[in-house]
């Protein structure tokens, strides 16, 4: 039995729609999945397009979608169908890009390289004149140099030593008490 008789009988209904990103851009592979009884997938194509089949009943029903794709928010999009008509095409889904962790984020959580450009951030955004302002954002800077060197020292001995040595462990707090000072030193600024 063909798509449009089953529809005709108010079992199936075709819901359809476009997948862009913020610059209206198609994405493609995202992942579909319409929540409900029978679970249908799909994946949209290389224009953002998808096709999903929902076979839940007559009248007049309301349906749920999730969508996931690498590098964007995941979405849930609630909407009413139709039973009586013959197919839905959803408006545009626009999907909003995962916010990537700034260079600070980074270097907090062990990027020695993220640390030396955050420090390079700091360094340009420091005032011009001499004065307290200008030292303390001077120093602000060397101390998160600083996180960046105890990290790059801390994988060093963990390479050269192991995790159990006493010269690890030893970086590893110099590490850490690094990201501590900067930190309250930020509070303070």
């Amino acid at each position: 039995m063909s798509t449009a008789n089953l529809s005709n009988l108010g079992l199936t209904k075709v819901i359809s729609g476009i997948i862009t990103d913020e610059q209206n851009r198609s994405v493609k592979n995202a992942i579909i999945l319409l929540i409900g009884k029978d679970g249908q997938v799909d994946t949209t194509d290389s224009f953002g397009r998808f096709f999903l089949i929902d076979s839940v009943g007559r009248n007049k029903s309301s349906e749920t979608i999730n969508i996931k794709c690498k590098g964007f928010l995941d979405t849930t999009l609630s909407f009413k169908i139709d039973f009586n008509s013959l197919q839905l095409n959803l408006p545009g889904v626009i999907l909003k890009k995962t916010p990537s962790k700034t260079n600070k984020q980074l270097c907090e959580q062990g990027d020695a390289n993220a640390c030396y450009a955050y420090a390079a951030e700091l360094q340009r955004s420091c005032p011009e004149s001499d004065g307290q302002a200008r030292i303390g954002c001077i120093m602000k800077v060397e101390i998160w140099r600083s996180v960046g060197d105890h990290y790059n020292e801390m994988l060093q001995a963990r390479k050269d030593s192991g995790i159990q040595s006493k010269t690890y462990k030893e970086a590893k707090r110099k590490w850490s008490d690094a990201k501590i000072m900067v930190q309250n030193m930020e509070n303070s600024f």
